[in-house]
Formats: C-alpha cells, structure tokens, sequence
C-alpha cells in the first residue's frame, strides 16, 4: 500500500479531536468512539464495524497529538483502512 498523505492524517487528527476520539495523551478514547459508533453507525453495523475500531485500537496505539505531520496516525489510518476494506456490508 502506498504511503498515506500527510493531508489525509492531517485531516484525521482534526476529525479525531473535533469528534472526541483522541485523549489528551493522543490515545484512543473509547467512550467518545462509542458515541461515534451510536451516532453515526447503523444499528445493524454496529456488530460488523466494531470489532474493525476495537482491532485498530487495540495495541493502545499512541498517536502525537502535537505532531505537525501526523506520520504517528499512518497505522491506525492504515489499520482502518485495510479492514473496512474487507468488511461486508
């Protein structure tokens, strides 16, 4: 997979931190991801994309919320992708 541009993590970050999803210390905040997920998610998908957020979150990836280039988010962007991809709606 090629490298995601710095303008896609840039993007993710604000959309993370606007949203509610980025602790302070740049990791993942469940409880926000949760009320995404009830927000924004279909009932019936729920059981189909959680298990996608929980993956990539899972290693208690920290990502630097204070990174100008946000490189720090290229594998959980990279995770997500690659796993809704294979998802099946």
């Amino acid at each position: 997979m090629n490298p995601i541009p710095n303008t896609f993590s840039g993007i993710l970050k604000c959309v993370m931190k606007k949203e509610g999803l980025l602790n302070p210390d740049g990791t993942f905040d469940k409880v926000g991801g949760q009320k995404m997920m009830d927000t924004l998610i279909p009932p019936s998908l729920i059981p189909k994309v959680a298990p996608v957020i929980d993956k990539c979150v899972a290693a208690g990836v920290t990502i630097d919320p204070k990174e100008e280039m946000c490189k720090s988010y290229d594998p959980v962007i990279k995770c997500f992708l690659d796993m809704l991809g294979n998802v099946r709606f």
